[in-house]
């Protein structure tokens, strides 16, 4: 085989590096590109299109945004030809009418190293659970969620001071090297299909409520739930100020054992000071906040937050 016709679909951000890599690599032709439908966004509601789409628009790549699985997605199928189909956070399941439209068939990007975190968010719950390590997974696509046959992984280590953004950068990296391979394994006809082994887990879509941080968990769990939601929605809580209320989002921390150890005033403030804040947590340990946002404020640091905040050692934080 001298090359493939390739039909990409994704939408998000994270979608677009894996599609600029097939669009600028000789041996593939990007036969045609599907995206979600463009959804309103920003104070007009303007209908704006996904980030794939715009790429492909750039591009001038042929592009469907369907609102639905219908004659028009199957009729562009047709018209495609496509021999291999590359999925990257599109955000939808795809029907097996869709998958036999493909020749050899359609491969899955996933980060993780499936049959761990199977599901929507992945790199959030590797981060919440305090992995230290995880992956990319490229996989034939079946009728179950992530369930298919691995073509190939690659491992990848989640450092300590690791967060959403900087694991999604990472993996996003490994995840279009690995994908280069995989195509070049399947131009010289030697890629396979190897059973998932291990022991599966799941990795839920994440939702705001998620976020709301209960400062009975230790502040080692606080921490890996600040940096798994840095992005969206970010972690957040509600502090108690001499009977004002604030919500804030809490950014960037820092978790350590305590030196006192109360089980029962958990989410008290137990230093205020210069550019130390420090809430105690459960377990004996306590979560230095190096950076929050107060509702409707801009992010700021501990230090900036103390000099406008008139908050006291024994100050707490709010558990519901």
């Amino acid at each position: 085989m001298n090359g493939l016709r390739a039909v990409f679909w994704g939408s998000d951000d994270i979608a677009v590096p894996f599609l600029r890599m097939l669009a600028e690599n000789p041996r593939v032709v990007v036969a045609g590109v599907v995206s979600r439908s463009d959804k309103p966004k920003g104070r007009g509601l303007q209908a704006r299109p996904t980030p794939v789409s715009s790429f492909a628009l750039e591009r001038a790549l042929p592009l469907l945004r369907p609102h639905r699985m219908d004659g028009a997605v199957r009729e562009a199928l047709r018209v495609w030809e496509p021999d291999l189909g590359v999925v990257v956070s599109y955000g939808a399941l795809l029907p097996e009418e869709v998958l036999s439209a493909h020749r050899i068939g359609v491969i899955n990007v996933h980060f993780s190293l499936l049959p761990k975190y199977r599901g929507a968010a992945p790199i959030q719950w590797a981060l919440i659970n305090g992995e230290t390590k995880t992956g990319v997974t490229i996989f034939w696509l079946d009728r179950g969620l992530d369930t298919g046959p691995v073509l190939l992984q690659r491992e990848v280590t989640i450092g300590a001071h690791d967060n959403y953004i900087t694991l999604s950068r990472t993996l996003v990296g490994g995840g279009v090297a690995a994908l280069q391979e995989a195509i070049e394994r399947l131009i010289a006809g030697t890629s396979v299909r190897e059973p998932q082994r291990g022991e599966p887990s799941h990795a839920p879509l994440i939702t705001k409520p998620l976020g709301w941080i209960d400062w009975r968990r230790t502040a080692f769990e606080i921490h890996n739930l600040v940096r798994a939601l840095c992005h969206w929605p970010r972690a957040y809580s509600r502090l108690n100020l001499h009977g004002r209320h604030l919500e804030v989002k809490v950014l960037r921390t820092e978790p350590a054992v305590a030196e006192e150890r109360d089980a029962n005033d958990t989410g008290a403030i137990v230093q205020a000071h210069g550019d130390r804040l420090a809430v105690r947590c459960g377990k004996g340990t306590k979560l230095f906040i190096h950076e929050l946002q107060p509702a409707n404020k801009r992010p700021m640091t501990a230090r900036d937050f103390l000099c406008g905040h008139p908050v006291r050692v024994g100050d707490r934080f709010e558990h519901v």
